[in-house]
């Protein structure tokens, strides 16, 4: 865990006039299935005016914390009637309405955390004109012996006042895409991964007079041991929004800065994550199962802004270089199709040696990146989903002069690792298929229903 931050004690701060909104699951019967995300709804209640929130926290269901990973509410924006209200569904697959992929993540609980309260002159805006009209509560359930006898009404617990504070909060997620296109090799000690929020898309997406970070939390599965946010402006490192060099996945909070963090247009935020797999005899591909793996960040800011995600990912074309052996002309690099030789085939059979293991570590730091950039309402800004060269800037962190705090780093390479056919010519290898559209915790994805199946 993280000593930098002290721990949150400010009970006595919550007026007696506080009420509390509670949105938990209605006594759901938890799928016999390894992993499942739940997606529960609920119609924010009418209030005569505006509310802030100044706490949340999960209420787990006692038997139920062994199967409880996490809990998230996403904010919808949209005017919706009451068939809505109160449906039960598998996130991410086709049941799940499309009116309810609402993407704002507004409250995260995590396998370990406690009560977050927000700054005494914060508080997140409910029950006005703009305000979220519908909460999607998302629960991920663990259940390896597959059971069928769980049932659950766990979730998460708001507490309100209607004495507003002078600043509104909103919340950026930031980090790897979370699909198949997230790539840990098996066998190794040391492996990092790095997304990247590009200057790109802050210098679109960020207010003018910029944003201040209070809290954040970061978030791995179990292979995860260190995590970091670093930033940079005109691409000089200035400092980090966050980092706990002992990641405990049993131990993951919402913590605050001691001192708020100033977010400006055109910084880089840069996200890694470090894994130790000498446990596993086969590559670890990103997904919703803690089998799989994740590499994200959210930080809570103020003032409010449209603002909520930009997260990046390496396109499959790049990441079977790390491979001597493959043609590009005969790996289909889009979306997987029967009866083609794709390059999640060629990655989930692929024989890991210390030279693929250190080309793929070189090509997370220097291929090209497909960003993404979107408001709370899924409005995608211009370079959305489009490549993106790494932004060579972003150089291994230096050694601290912190004589307690062991630094670990990365290595770039020259250049990019080389198929056969560009070594006997220039001409550029060309992909078969399209970039995979990057999804996040919400929204349907082939990938996630595919993931899911196998686990």
């Amino acid at each position: 865990m993280s000593l930098l931050e002290p721990a949150q004690d400010k009970s006595s701060t919550i007026p007696a006039t506080a009420k509390q909104l509670r949105l938990l699951n209605p006594n759901v019967t938890v799928p016999n299935d390894a992993t499942t995300y739940w997606c529960q709804s609920f119609k924010m209640p009418v209030f005569d005016r505006k509310q802030h929130i100044i706490k949340f926290g999960a209420f787990v269901q006692k038997e139920n914390r062994d199967h409880v990973h996490h809990i998230v509410a996403y904010a919808c924006y949209e005017k919706l009637n009451d068939s809505f209200n109160n449906l039960g569904y598998t996130c991410y697959t086709p049941e799940m309405p499309k009116e309810l992929m609402c993407r704002h993540s507004i409250a995260i609980w995590a396998i370990g955390g406690e009560d977050f309260y927000f700054p005494d002159n914060v508080g997140f805006p409910i029950g006005s004109p703009g305000d979220p009209t519908y909460i999607i509560i998302e629960t991920h359930f663990d259940n390896p012996q597959k059971r069928s006898d769980i049932k659950d009404n766990s979730g998460l617990v708001f507490t309100y006042i209607d004495t507003l504070r002078p600043m509104e909060a909103g919340v950026l997620e930031i980090g790897q895409s979370v699909s198949p296109v997230h790539v840990i090799p098996p066998k190794t000690k040391q492996f990092v991964t790095i997304s990247v929020c590009l200057g790109n898309c802050t210098s679109q997406a960020v207010p003018v007079q910029g944003i201040s970070a209070f809290a954040y939390m970061l978030h791995t599965h179990r292979l995860g041991q260190k995590i970091r946010i670093r930033q940079f402006r005109n691409e000089k490192e200035i400092g980090n929004l966050g980092r706990d060099d002992k990641y405990d996945f049993n131990y993951q909070l919402t913590k605050t800065f001691p001192n708020e963090k100033k977010i400006e247009r055109g910084d880089t935020l840069v996200l890694e994550c470090f894994y130790d797999s000498t446990d596993r005899n086969t590559v670890t591909f990103g997904g919703l199962s803690t089998k799989e793996e994740m590499c994200l960040a959210w930080l809570y800011y103020y003032p409010k802004s449209e603002f909520s995600y930009c997260a990046s990912e390496i396109h499959p074309k790049n990441l079977i270089r790390a491979f001597k052996n493959v043609d590009p002309k005969t790996v289909y690099t889009g979306a997987p199709e029967d009866n083609k030789t794709s390059w999640y085939d060629v990655i989930s059979n692929a024989k890991w040696d210390d030279e693929s293991v250190k080309a793929m570590q070189g090509i997370q730091t220097l291929a090209d990146l497909v960003g993404t950039c979107e408001t709370r309402t899924r409005v995608e800004y211009p370079g959305h989903n489009m490549e993106h060269k790494f932004p060579l800037f972003v150089q291994p962190m230096a050694a601290s002069s912190d004589p307690c705090i062991k630094e670990t780093s990365w290595v770039r390479p020259a250049a990019l690792p080389t198929f056969v056919s560009e070594q006997s010519t220039t001409a550029k290898p060309k992909s078969a298929g399209v970039s995979l559209v990057p999804f996040r915790f919400v929204g349907v994805c082939v990938w996630a229903v595919l993931m899911l199946s196998s686990t």
